[in-house]
């Protein structure tokens, strides 16, 4: 802030602060960058699958990816925001994204502590789809995390074929956060601000990552990813356009778990930051996740998402060794078994 508050005129970065969280709060309530995630407008929702078909056929009915991110930031009182499993403060956030690496929906209502799977089944989204369901024949792609359902596929853990075709579009989620982390450099970094504007912020910046898809805004060349780079192929309509990105540090910055930046103990008036129902807050302190139904529900569920992936398996065409031909990745496994069977020959 301190080069912005020296470009612009102002005395101190403090100064800069209002405006920035002014302009923040801005953009996340403009109709323009409003999240659209359409559960109910079948044509949007065969648009995006026709995309996704267009990268893996396989998945045809693919309608977004599903994901789990933590976001780096400053220490709190609370330790729920503590994740052990990464040994660092974070924010969580469950994503969707489209084939064109675009955020269609997210969700911040729950700690860091929470199990990706839990947290999405107790959000808005989830109980809407459980209500109302997808049209025939879509379902969100999902990591291990998530439970196998009739609207979200997981990988099996034992198919290697079908896990393979799987990750291969699943990824695009992953892209779509390492465009968004390289694109914004305060992520590069733990969070330092006032933690009830963390999530506003990096809801923010989810925002203008679409915006700047939309536009075909990409990075420099020097500085783009390979998924960066690719970004003008998944916008062949929008002509490319550079931008100029700030020279941040790399380096994370160290944090201390009990104090602030001042060195004084933070201390919040509100300590449930994130707006949750007070049902989801008092199952939160008594360390259960909410109940999202009974146990044959959850089974008839599950069946019907192993229905749904068996159909997809049987899409593939089984690998002939004989003619080197077929849709699944055999030959892949092939080749990896043949090469630990293969001893080192010497080189004459």
């Amino acid at each position: 802030m301190e080069d912005l508050a020296c470009f612009y005129g102002f005395e101190s970065a403090q100064n800069m602060y209002p405006l920035m969280f002014s302009v923040v709060d801005a953009i996340n309530s403009h109709s323009h960058f409003t999240f659209d995630f359409p559960l109910t407008e079948e044509d949007k929702l065969r648009d995006i699958a026709a995309g996704f078909a267009r990268k893996q056929p396989l998945f045809d009915g693919c309608c977004g990816c599903l994901d789990g991110v933590l976001f780096r930031m400053k220490a709190v009182p609370d330790r729920r925001f503590m994740c052990k499993r990464k040994k660092m403060w974070a924010i969580l956030a469950q994503v969707i994204c489209d084939h064109r690496r675009r955020f269609l929906w997210a969700d911040f209502s729950h700690t860091s502590t929470t199990h990706d799977s839990g947290a999405f089944k107790a959000t808005t989204l989830a109980a809407r789809i459980a209500s109302k369901g997808f049209p025939p024949g879509l379902y969100l792609l999902g990591d291990h995390a998530s439970a196998l359902s009739p609207y979200l596929l997981t990988p099996t853990g034992t198919d290697k074929d079908f896990d393979y075709f799987h990750s291969s579009v699943r990824i695009t989620i992953e892209c779509a956060f390492g465009l968004l982390v390289r694109r914004w450099g305060v992520l590069w970094r733990a969070l330092e601000i006032a933690q009830h504007r963390r999530s506003h912020l990096v809801a923010c910046l989810m925002r203008l990552h679409n915006f700047c898809i939309d536009e075909g805004i990409t990075l420099p060349t020097e500085l783009a990813s390979y998924e960066a780079r690719s970004q003008v192929a998944l916008n062949p309509d929008v002509p490319e356009r550079r931008c100029v990105v700030p020279s941040f540090s790399a380096v994370d910055a160290e944090f201390d778990d009990d104090e602030d930046l001042l060195g004084r103990p933070e201390r919040l008036d509100d300590p449930d930051l994130l707006g949750r129902p007070e049902r989801l807050r008092e199952t939160a302190r008594r360390g259960r996740r909410p109940r999202t139904g009974t146990v044959s529900a959850t089974r008839e569920l599950r069946r019907q998402g192993n229905d749904i992936r068996t159909a997809v398996i049987g899409k593939m065409a089984p690998w002939d060794e004989a003619t080197g031909e077929g849709r699944g990745c055999g030959h892949l496994h092939k080749a990896e078994a043949t090469s630990r069977e293969t001893p080192n020959r010497e080189i004459k």
